[in-house]
């Protein structure tokens, strides 16, 4: 799995830039994408990378293993992510 500072290292590669503005520029994208997300709410698509959507699943009912009192858990937003089908390269 590549973890931050890895995608930060292949951001500089790529583009020519310092690590350290690699890091910075990598920062401010995921956050605003997080913002778009989670903040404003909005569904977001990328053209040829994919779409992240917005999704309520139904409430779940279950029973505690040990007890067995039903539980209901209320239902939430997710966000789902469906990749393109255009090829990445």
């Amino acid at each position: 799995m590549l973890n931050a500072s890895d995608y930060s290292r292949l951001y500089a590669e790529e583009y020519g830039v310092s690590l350290e503005k690699a890091a910075q520029e990598c920062v401010k994208h995921w956050r605003l994408l997080g913002r778009v997300l989670y903040g404003d709410c909005m569904d977001l698509a990328v053209h040829k990378i994919g779409t992240f959507k917005r999704q309520k699943t139904a409430p779940k009912r279950f029973k505690h293993p040990s007890t067995g009192e039903i539980t209901i858990r209320p239902s939430k937003e997710v966000i789902k992510f469906k990749e393109s089908e255009f090829p990445y390269t």
